[in-house]
């Protein structure tokens, strides 16, 4: 009988310290779980300053050959003695790679039916791609996949050549890519000129399928950028 009151003492602790070691138990959970948010936060934070300072590379690259194509008259004049469109690329005819990742991959091709446009895309954005037709931008999603697909070409002083017409582009038009996974077919909804550095244009983003054109404006001075965006309405894959 005299362990009756030590129980009931036991007891009343317990009843009293349940709230505390509870709350104690989810002040160390919810800590857990901050902890997890901000390693999350922190990762994510890494991979997009990673991928900012790749794309910033990607337009210095890029500012780099458009310089080079105006400043130097072997390069430009060996561009405009070629006349008419670009020869078809036949995408059946060529063995699929693994992954497009390597400069100088063929991508596909890209064509703008209000412009006549029908050039190769190679990977890269480096001054011998940009002399074989457009270039991707490295870092850029692949073409039909949720992201931002980056292709530049030079805009020659040789009218239909590469994105010399590329100003006459209307909202509406279609830009379609064709690569080995299929066809996309974007519109235009967006055109505008900014500086050269402007790397906001090929902002990446979790929700859409966009396509970023870009090339030097105005034509002969090349002081900004024209850009032309398009959103994916429609796709057919192989």
């Amino acid at each position: 009988m005299k362990k009756i009151p030590y129980l009931f003492i036991i007891i009343g602790i317990g009843l009293i310290a349940y709230p505390l070691v509870s709350l104690f138990y989810r002040d160390y959970q919810e800590s857990r779980l901050m902890s997890d948010v901000d390693r999350l936060f922190s990762d994510a934070l890494v991979e997009e300053e990673v991928y900012t300072e790749a794309m910033g590379n990607s337009f210095q690259q890029l500012n780099s050959s458009f310089d080079s194509y105006y400043e130097n008259p072997e390069q430009r004049s060996s561009l405009e003695e070629l006349e008419g469109q670009e020869p078809e690329l036949r995408l059946d005819e060529l063995e699929k790679p693994a992954e497009v990742k390597n400069e100088g991959d063929i991508v596909g091709k890209i064509k703008i039916p209000a412009i006549e446009v029908n050039l190769p895309i190679l990977y890269g954005a480096s001054a011998r791609i940009l002399d074989q037709g457009a270039g991707q931008v490295p870092h850029t999603s692949p073409p039909g996949e949720i992201g931002n697909t980056g292709i530049a070409a030079h805009r020659t002083w040789t009218h239909g050549r590469l994105f010399n017409r590329l100003d006459e582009v209307n909202l509406g038009d279609e830009i379609i890519l064709e690569t080995y996974e299929g066809t996309f077919t974007y519109e235009v909804y967006d055109i505008k000129v900014v500086d050269p550095d402007d790397v906001t244009v090929l902002y990446r983003n979790s929700t859409h399928r966009v396509v970023t054109l870009i090339t030097c404006t105005p034509m002969y001075d090349a002081t900004h950028r024209l850009i032309v965006h398009g959103v994916m309405v429609d796709s057919s894959q192989n």
